[in-house]
């Protein structure tokens, strides 16, 4: 899924995530985002920190807050730092990023829901991988 308010940018982020073989569910608030982890199979949340009606962590604590949800990952993305790194446990991606290196933390995000306990060192590695890639400081 495809959390950001921002329309261009989460339809880009879905076509390009889509194009990578994601099935993509996009949501312009924690509300509609809400709605339809409630009704669909989600297994990854990228998700942008700032959201008009309540920021992502909120919105990860939200789905933490119910039983069937609790086991959803997310990757945060922000216009923040040009860094990639953890935010609160989780993945952080600075825009603009490349579809890519999106695909590429959402798939070991979502592998990690797979497997018990969450493998922090998995996305660990996608994110400095990312950072190499892009030539920046690992």
């Amino acid at each position: 899924m495809v959390v950001e308010d921002d329309q261009d940018l989460r339809d880009v982020l879905a076509e390009a995530l889509e194009a990578e073989g994601w099935t993509v569910h996009a949501a312009a608030s924690a509300e509609h985002a809400l709605s339809i982890a409630e009704s669909t199979a989600i297994d990854v949340v990228l998700c942008d920190l700032l959201l008009p009606t309540a920021d992502g962590l909120t919105l990860r604590a939200q789905f933490q807050s119910i039983p069937a949800l609790r086991a959803i990952r997310f990757v945060f993305m922000t216009a923040g730092p040009s860094r990639v790194g953890h935010l609160d446990g989780a993945p952080l991606l600075s825009k603009p990023f490349r579809p890519e290196e999106a695909s590429r933390v959402l798939a070991a995000a979502a592998a990690s829901r797979l497997r018990a306990p969450f493998r922090q060192a998995e996305l660990d590695r996608a994110c400095v991988t990312t950072q190499r890639k892009t030539g920046e400081a690992a």
